[in-house]
């Protein structure tokens, strides 16, 4: 990473795992998991992770933005994660989107947040056109995207030691710390631990629009860099 100027790049050419344990999360609730090639879901010993996965926790309407719909190709890299302590302005977004080599950008809002002497990097994303720029087993992984809008959290595997019984993390170290329920535990592009819908960027107080996502396509990110 290469930081200056309030500002960081940080730069990683993504290779997906050959098998991706993505996973579902019932609000209290634990069962055996179900195995695919691409996704295990966990939900009630009852039900088909496939077809009936568990309802989500009520969180209530100002956490909750438009469901993404199914996933809409192109299925993207993430070459490139730009970030700084404000937000970027639209000149330096267009600045960028318009660099020669450029595929596409997508904006998005990133904070650490200290959950249970952890400190994880959040981002608030647009579930609908993020989830573009993960591996094609998580941008496919349709629950997910959905729990994701109905405002929950997806989750890093390797933070669920941190994670209350209930479901839930306090995201932060104060008392009146808001809570997020996990909807799913997964596989995040580097740089990110943890994402949640763009309405939690006031709630959170996070910097909104303080990032940048980069595909280069069929250029190396150190040649736009």
């Amino acid at each position: 990473m290469a930081i200056g100027g309030g500002s960081g790049w940080l730069t990683a050419g993504f290779v997906a795992p050959l098998v991706l344990a993505l996973t579902l999360t019932a609000c209290g609730a634990a069962s055996s998991p179900t195995t695919s090639p691409t996704a295990t879901a966990t939900s009630s010993p009852t039900t088909s992770p496939a077809s009936d996965p568990t309802t989500t926790p009520t969180t209530g309407t100002a956490h909750t933005v438009a469901a993404p719909g199914p996933f809409r190709a192109p299925l993207l890299n993430a070459d490139m994660l730009i970030f700084r302590s404000h937000p970027l302005s639209p000149g330096m977004v267009r600045r960028i989107r318009d660099t020669p080599g450029v595929l596409r950008v997508e904006r998005l809002s990133l904070a650490q947040v200290s959950i249970e002497d952890h400190a994880i990097r959040v981002a608030a994303v647009d579930p609908a056109t993020y989830r573009n720029y993960n591996p094609d087993a998580v941008a496919q992984f349709q629950e997910e995207w959905d729990r994701v809008a109905g405002g929950e959290m997806a989750l890093s595997p390797k933070f669920r030691p941190q994670v209350s019984d209930n479901g839930y993390v306090r995201m932060g170290t104060s008392a009146s710390a808001p809570q997020i329920h996990v909807g799913a535990y997964s596989p995040q592009i580097p740089g990110v631990d943890a994402i949640v819908n763009q309405s939690w960027v006031t709630s959170l107080g996070m910097q909104r629009d303080n990032a940048l996502l980069v595909s280069t396509g069929i250029h190396t990110p150190l040649s736009i860099r």
